[in-house]
């Protein structure tokens, strides 16, 4: 498995940095003292049992996942009859049994290794004081540090190296760390993952209780993420001008495969998505009855998003809409607010997008759909996007324009699915479009062998010129990543029973996540952007999103042109050529984190940028120009977004962009009678 065990479970004891013990405010949550630099928190029994608890569970996920990567190795291969664990609550009484199920279902009763387990399982659940659970506690992680030889490994911490320190009371277990690790207990705990990865470097013992402490505190709402999540919260980036890679592998998984995979390894981080959701699906059932993916767990969310930190863009998958009655006008005042608070809580731990499927549903209950819940969810519009997800393979019954809910059309091809799914993208008024392809095959094909290249081609720039950020997912192989990456699409998803995870194909079931895998992943991606039509695809991106701005001429757009049907015709000489042509497009920063601001950037530097033709006069777009160029020096993301949505900028776009595949980006909130 990976530095994700070597991480989290190192027996290499902490050492302490002061030999005094700080005095501990009555304030049971956080607590200082004056003229030191050291913040302290303080554990209860009942707490503590609770942590090791949750510990414990994990520790079983592990002994199987290092049992089932054991076995592949000597050529056994994987079967399983379950389903991934789900946790819920439960009487003390019944917890042993719970524990002693998943136990076996990885080490028989006779073998040593579950007689182990056994005993730290008992060991635990039986202590009554702080020094019986710190002791309980140690012999887990005495089970798990052998296991670290079936994983890829790295250094043990040196002994002075720990960023908490504990100290004991009669009553209490006393958790220390210095100030300048975080105010806050979560931002502490947040900042030393991110250090640690940074230093390559494994987590001593003490640090992985302060670290499950920090899960306990978040899931009882004892300390809100709520700040550290608005610091360190990344966005998808600008299409064409992302910093790292125009494609990001959006490395997806329900949760624990992130925690204990993904987030363990700094070079992983670069150029991906974190993106979490739930994959299974038992017994290869028909997506009618259980569907392709599923919401993930807000608690596993949460943990994923504490160790990603500011690292990588972390995304949420919602799903397809819920039906309580069956009938759409009855069913949408309940399902937009249940929806929207599941997005809502998953934007204020967060994410950069919450993606909601639109199958089983009419373009105008799309239409609806979509722009009820951009109503209801709190949310920073400006970095945290809506993706709607339209599936190739189901028929969509067209209601809307040129079509009617009288005489509508059912749309059956790809191609008529795909483009259809751009106008209603922009009549929702969302931000992101998603292809799918999974279908009742499972594994399903991937999504570029459906269409074909030229149509996944097509797609992209389509949604590009029309300043939406895009996705394809459903059946990516390692052999299919280049294709995909040279077709400019912002993202593919990528995990699951193909790459990421151990699965029964008989029955369907996933076992263990494979961030071994990870490595390849990246490669096929960075080789595929390298070359000459990945870099050809990525000035096209570039000219796609300058178009959409406005800050592109009439020049370099007739270029724009030409580059695209190079690409399609895959014209390496015409490709060389138009590279060097827009060399100073490719020379243009990226964004960063800063999607507005690099907008404007574009827009002032604009030699002829074709929205200057929408001014009154010169004038006006000078004043314009210098009141846009005092924002940017300024540094104000924000600033630059309010003057966005102003006018006389927005007038102009909306009078540039007048074409109907186009965002809808004057949508005003006001309460109505719904016309359904």
């Amino acid at each position: 498995m990976s530095i994700a065990l070597r991480n989290l479970f190192s027996l290499t004891p902490p050492a302490s940095r002061r030999n005094s013990l700080t005095a501990v405010q009555s304030n049971p949550s956080v607590s200082s003292v004056k003229r030191t630099t050291e913040l302290s928190i303080k554990i209860g029994v009942g707490a503590l049992k609770r942590i090791a608890a949750l510990l414990l569970s994990d520790a079983i996920t592990i002994c199987h996942i290092a049992e089932t990567k054991s076995k592949a190795t000597h050529g056994v291969v994987f079967r399983c009859a379950n389903q991934l664990p789900y946790a819920g609550r439960m009487e003390l009484s019944d917890v042993s049994g719970a524990f002693l199920a998943r136990a076996v279902r990885t080490y028989p009763k006779s073998t040593p290794a579950y007689q182990t387990l056994e005993r730290a399982i008992f060991h635990i659940l039986k202590a009554t004081t702080i020094n019986d659970l710190l002791s309980a506690i140690d012999s887990l992680f005495a089970i798990i540090k052998p296991l670290n030889q079936h994983f890829i490994s790295n250094n043990d911490p040196r002994v002075e190296q720990t960023y908490f320190r504990k100290l004991l009371t009669d009553t209490h277990l006393i958790l220390k760390w210095e100030q300048d690790l975080g105010i806050g207990y979560v931002d502490a705990v947040g900042n030393m993952l991110h250090r640690l990865r940074s230093e390559k470097r494994l987590c001593s013992s003490v640090e992985v209780l302060a670290l499950y402490v920090g899960y306990k505190r978040m899931m009882n709402g004892q300390s809100a993420m709520s700040s550290h999540n608005s610091r360190t919260a990344r966005c998808l980036g600008t299409p064409g001008f992302r910093f790292c890679a125009q494609t990001y592998m959006s490395l997806t998984d329900p949760g624990d495969g992130h925690i204990f995979g993904t987030t363990r390894k700094q070079d992983w981080m670069r150029g991906v998505i974190v993106h979490v959701e739930h994959l299974e699906r038992p017994g290869h059932l028909p997506r009618r009855e259980c569907e392709s993916y599923r919401i993930p767990s807000i608690v596993d969310f949460g943990r994923v998003r504490l160790h990603v930190g500011s690292a990588a863009p972390t995304t949420y998958y919602v799903g397809r809409m819920m039906r309580d009655g069956g009938n759409f006008d009855q069913d949408l005042i309940k399902v937009v607010n249940t929806v929207s608070a599941a997005a809502t809580a998953a934007f204020a731990a967060g994410s950069a997008e919450c993606k909601v499927s639109m199958d089983g549903l009419t373009t105008s209950q799309m239409v609806t759909y979509m722009r009820a819940l951009s109503a209801h969810t709190t949310r920073a519009p400006n970095r945290q996007y809506f993706s709607c997800a339209f599936n190739i393979n189901n028929p969509v019954c067209d209601n809307m324009h040129p079509y009617s809910r009288d005489v509508p059309r059912m749309l059956t091809n790809m191609m008529d699915i795909g483009r259809r799914g751009i106008k209603i993208a922009a009549l929702g008024g969302f931000d992101k479009i998603t292809w799918d392809g999974a279908s009742d095959e499972y594994p399903s094909k991937c999504i570029i062998e459906r269409l074909g290249f030229c149509n996944a081609l097509e797609l992209v720039h389509l949604a590009h010129e029309a300043g939406f950020v895009t996705y394809f997912s459903a059946g990516f192989k390692m052999h299919q990543i280049a294709n995909a990456v040279l077709t400019g699409v912002d993202a593919i998803g990528i995990g699951g029973a193909q790459v990421l995870r151990y699965m029964d194909h008989e029955t369907g079931m996933h076992g263990p996540y494979m961030e071994e895998n990870i490595d390849e992943i990246l490669s096929h991606r960075d080789t595929a952007e390298r070359s000459l039509r990945g870099r050809g695809v990525a000035l096209l991106c570039r000219l796609d999103r300058m178009y959409y701005e406005g800050s592109i001429s009439e020049t370099l757009n007739r270029r724009r042109e030409k580059l695209y049907t190079a690409l399609a015709e895959q014209r390496h000489g015409c490709i060389k050529r138009a590279i060097k042509k827009c060399s100073a497009v490719a020379e243009l920063s990226h964004d960063g984190e800063a999607p507005f601001t690099g907008q404007a950037r574009r827009l002032i530097a604009a030699e002829r940028p074709v929205l200057k033709s929408f001014a009154r006069d010169n004038q006006q777009w000078a004043d314009f120009v210098q009141m846009i160029l005092k924002c940017v020096a300024y540094g104000s993301e924000q600033e630059v977004y309010e003057e966005y949505l102003s006018p006389p900028w927005s007038t102009w776009r909306a009078a540039y962009r007048a074409a109907e595949d186009t965002k809808r980006e004057h949508l005003y909130l006001a309460k109505a009678l719904l016309d359904l």
